[in-house]
């Protein structure tokens, strides 16, 4: 497990947090070939932008000196690299409520439809521009959530920042299982 202060984010022109965490997913990867591995971790770690930590905005530069997880990952093991976003229209999470999506969010339009669960496939890229116009706001909240958190959306292009998006309408808080 990897933990950094936010104010500590920023070492030698890189995510440093981000890139140790891409590092120890090469190094299991590297020794354990022939395996397969699901890695479960916060939309902002494991899509495929850039995120610039100091002017707080996305960036297409796909060499940037501010890259996350999933873009060291994705520039490693290209296709073998398979990023699936999570987001949700509804409910609480520990951190606590779950504000209603603005009208131009992947959220709302997937409600629209009635859905309860969907899991969407955006891993054609070359259909992309016809599925999902870019860029939508998209549920981001973290470790830093909570109820007054102002804004819990930010606006990706989700065509290219993920390869699939699993959405559950309705949320509640973990629950301690023992």
């Amino acid at each position: 497990m990897q933990y950094s202060n936010r104010n500590d984010v920023m070492e030698a022109g890189v995510v440093s947090r981000d890139r140790a965490m891409a590092d120890n997913i090469l190094w299991i990867q590297t020794h354990n070939s022939n395996s397969k591995l699901v890695l479960w971790a916060h939309n902002g770690h494991i899509n495929n932008y850039a995120y610039d930590v100091v002017n707080g905005e996305f960036i297409d530069n796909m060499n940037g000196e501010y890259q996350r997880m999933g873009k060291f990952l994705k520039l490693k093991l290209k296709n073998k690299y398979f990023p699936v976003g999570l987001t949700t229209f509804e409910g609480t999470y520990d951190g606590g409520i779950i504000k209603f999506p603005p009208n131009n969010s992947f959220e709302f339009d997937i409600n629209q439809l009635g859905m309860v669960f969907a899991l969407s496939n955006l891993s054609d890229k070359k259909k992309m521009p016809y599925i999902l116009p870019a860029p939508l706001n998209i549920r981001s909240i973290g470790d830093n959530g909570n109820e007054q958190q102002e804004n819990q959306f930010e606006l990706q292009n989700i065509g290219r920042d993920y390869d699939a998006m699993i959405y559950i309408k309705t949320t509640t808080p973990t629950i301690q299982l023992y």
